[in-house]
């Protein structure tokens, strides 16, 4: 805690996170801390990535049939910089699904940590 506590800080100032430094001078693997940060970052924002007023849209479209055409019509409503966010955030948690073999983190494992 102590340690996500240091790194939190470093990127409310601003810093540049060197990862591998970090884990060095913890002694030990950070990808935790890593998602508690990103977890902390998603929960601090007031709307959250997807506003809630799009809420009632999201159920609409799954009651309805879930046309993707339908999903485009409502994430365009999305904030731009909230979808940047949301791009950046699926790409790396598909490499992260992609290494899988490797971290031992399918998308099961995944969902469980992120959701």
């Amino acid at each position: 805690r102590a340690v996500q506590r240091q790194i939190e800080a470093k990127l409310d100032n601003g810093e540049t996170i060197d990862w591998i430094a970090e884990q060095m001078q913890a002694k030990c693997f950070l990808p935790n801390v890593a998602s508690s940060l990103l977890k902390n970052y998603f929960r601090s924002l007031p709307e959250g990535l997807f506003p809630k007023v799009l809420f009632p849209d999201f159920e609409k479209w799954r009651a309805d049939g879930s046309k993707l055409a339908d999903m485009q019509v409502i994430l365009a409503k999305i904030p731009s910089i909230n979808t940047t966010v949301i791009r950046h955030t699926f790409h790396v948690l598909k490499r992260i699904v992609d290494n899988s073999a490797e971290n031992l983190m399918p998308t099961d494992n995944l969902s469980t940590c992120i959701g």
